[in-house]
């Protein structure tokens, strides 16, 4: 019963995007008018949302994988084609300010020209966001600390989201990257595992290959708890890493870890959960204390008990133009943001997807972060 608003607002928004693209085709063929049940295929897509959105396991089945696929694929489609076509047609509704100059009405021929364009641009976005996430960068940055005793390399990953599209190929080249970098600390901050794993095991042998000699930690995020709590960190913990389960972690080198859950553990049955203020105000002022936290979200007065911040969550928005919604809702939203206090936030765009395998100007990342006394 928990996610049932969620589940009627996101039918009730498919069927409005597919009764957009039903009423671009009639007006741009009014022919097609005719011929109702071809466009009624659209509405698939709604079964397969619901059967996508439904509570499973970890472990995922082939089909999940072929019909995630498809679902999501033609998902991005319809809603960018939507998307785009809303303020097509805002403009439209401008025209009828100026009857004098402009008919009500847009011929059949024009609504033609729109609807190629808009069918161009969501086939653009969903080829060309497959092959942009495939490209994970590699961003880098350097912060200078008189508490860091000796430079320090740390490498965030953040998103990664292994499901039934995202495996251990993907698992195989997050690494590949990572070692590359020669990483003293390796910190994950949330959205590790999607329910629908194909091959968990492979996964896990392939993260395992992460090398650091300060160690490898990760935190929940909000979609550990959709997939099962207590069985995802189980996961994460077998793939080698550390959790950090509301609590902090002395690493060497002047350096501690404070790793706090999503805040959706104040709606599941998480043990031992620790309000953020109250894990905070275990720091010490003379050490280099590194907060993790998935949400880019800072409850007042926490920026006064670490020196940095690091978060994902925001996907950088994934998919252009829903990005502009985004950054709207994010204060913190990608990038590096330096506080009144001197503190510093690092927000990944994370190096995954979630749901669709597509990021359209919001290219995946893994950050590397040198600490410099």
């Amino acid at each position: 019963m928990r996610y049932v608003p969620m589940a009627i607002f996101v039918i009730a928004f498919t069927f409005l995007i597919t009764g957009y693209l039903r009423f671009n085709l009639n007006r741009a063929f009014p022919q097609t008018a005719k011929s109702r049940w071809p466009f009624w295929l659209l509405d698939v897509v709604v079964l397969g949302l619901v059967f996508l959105g439904r509570e499973r396991t970890i472990v995922g089945t082939l089909s999940q994988r072929y019909l995630s696929y498809a679902v999501y694929l033609l998902y991005v489609f319809l809603l960018v084609f939507f998307a785009y076509g809303v303020f097509v047609e805002f403009f439209i509704l401008l025209r009828r300010l100026f009857p004098e100059t402009y008919e009500r009405e847009l011929s059949s021929v024009r609504r033609r020209m729109i609807f190629f364009v808009l069918l161009a641009i969501g086939l653009f976005t969903v080829c060309v966001g497959m092959y942009s996430m495939q490209d994970v960068a590699v961003t880098t940055f350097e912060l200078h600390s008189p508490k860091i005793s000796r430079p320090t390399r740390v490498v965030q990953l953040s998103d990664l989201h292994f499901s039934s599209i995202i495996d251990e190929r993907f698992a195989r080249k997050i690494v590949r990257l990572t070692n590359s970098q020669n990483p003293d600390l390796i910190v994950m901050t949330g959205d590790y595992v999607d329910p629908g794993v194909i091959s968990p095991d492979k996964v896990t042998e392939e993260m395992n290959k992460l090398e650091a000699p300060l160690g490898k930690y990760a935190i929940s995020g909000n979609h550990e708890f959709y997939t099962g709590y207590l069985a995802a960190m189980e996961f994460i913990e077998k793939n080698g890493f550390i959790t950090l389960r509301n609590e902090k972690a002395e690493v060497g080198r002047n350096i501690v870890l404070f790793g706090v859950d999503d805040k959706l553990a104040e709606d599941f049955p998480v043990d031992h959960f620790v309000p953020e203020a109250a894990l905070l105000s275990e720091s010490r002022s003379e050490n280099y204390n590194i907060f993790l936290k998935h949400r880019p979200e800072i409850e007042g007065g926490s920026e006064r008990r670490f020196d940095l911040m690091l978060s994902g969550h925001t996907h950088g928005g994934q998919i252009f133009p829903l990005a502009i919604a985004a950054a709207i809702v994010n204060e913190y939203f990608i990038g590096r943001y330096t506080l009144d206090n001197g503190s510093t936030v690092f927000v990944s765009k994370g190096a995954g997807a979630w749901g669709p395998p597509i990021r359209f100007a919001a290219s995946p990342e893994i950050i590397v972060i040198d600490l410099l006394p």
